[in-house]
């Protein structure tokens, strides 16, 4: 009949990611940073996610050189390993690194305001050009599943410093390799919460701490493993005038030449 019309309803359903930009070695830098055109450059992504206010980074896995310090000066939340076709979590990693360019002694991440929380990143620095992988002068820091590796003679003095601010570490993994001299996570001030991961010494190395607490700090160790590798005066934990609460946790010391001690306490409270 004419008055009896059947009427098809089609429905779309629309993400709208407003708050986040995407990275991917398969992107341009002359896209807008969406899922379908990303960003191929962090740097690129980092200048868009301050000037647009937005506060989240997609990155896919690969490998990310960077040529200058990353600090954002305000909240945001770096996440990595995620596929370039599908945009799902990836077994492979997300690697930030330092490129030929990245200016000597300077901290690859600086972080002096805001939280910021990185996940599912590798952050190295295979030229040994940088004074810290990462620098934390105020603000807080988040990390999860996190690999933070300080390699080779002559490179960063720390993997990781904290000077004030809060820093929180969940399933992730410091290391260092055939390292002399310094520190692979050094806290002067502020708070440290550590949680399931591992801090592992130098395979060989010398003059090398694994873990530093200085300055008044408060540290908290849960289910994480301290091993102080091979080498010449190798620490695993030094205290002074600092706090350091274990809870399921061990420290164990490797073997060398010289010095290698599990704990070295100057007026601390452990």
């Amino acid at each position: 009949p004419a008055g009896n019309r059947s009427l098809e309803t089609e429905v779309w359903h629309i993400t709208l990611d407003k708050q986040v930009v995407y990275v991917s070695e398969l992107g341009s830098d002359q896209y807008d940073g969406t899922r379908d055109r990303p960003f191929q450059s962090l740097t690129r992504a980092l200048e868009e996610a301050i000037q647009s206010g937005r506060v989240l980074i997609h990155c896919t896995y690969g490998w990310y050189e960077m040529d200058k310090t990353i600090s954002p000066a305000r909240s945001l939340t770096i996440v990595g390993g995620f596929d370039p076709v599908s945009w799902r979590p990836g077994l492979q990693p997300t690697v930030i690194d330092t490129s030929p360019h990245f200016r000597k002694n300077q901290a690859l991440i600086r972080i002096t305001s805001g939280k910021v929380r990185l996940e599912a990143i590798e952050i190295k620095d295979s030229r040994n050009i940088c004074s810290e992988l990462i620098l934390i002068s105020g603000g807080s820091l988040s990390l999860k599943n996190v690999k933070i590796n300080r390699s080779n003679r002559g490179g960063a003095a720390f993997g990781l410093r904290l000077n004030a601010g809060k820093r929180t570490i969940t399933n992730s993994v410091f290391s260092a390799d055939k390292s002399s001299g310094g520190i692979l996570l050094g806290v002067y001030g502020g708070k440290l919460t550590v949680t399931g991961s591992e801090l592992a010494g130098p395979s060989k190395g010398d003059d090398f701490t694994i873990l530093h607490l200085e300055g008044n700090s408060e540290s908290k160790i849960s289910g994480t493993r301290i091993t102080t590798g091979n080498g010449k005066n190798i620490h695993g934990v030094v205290l002074k005038n600092s706090s350091l609460s274990l809870i399921k946790s061990s420290i164990q010391a490797g073997r060398g030449e010289g010095r290698i001690a599990a704990v070295n306490l100057d007026n601390a409270y452990r």
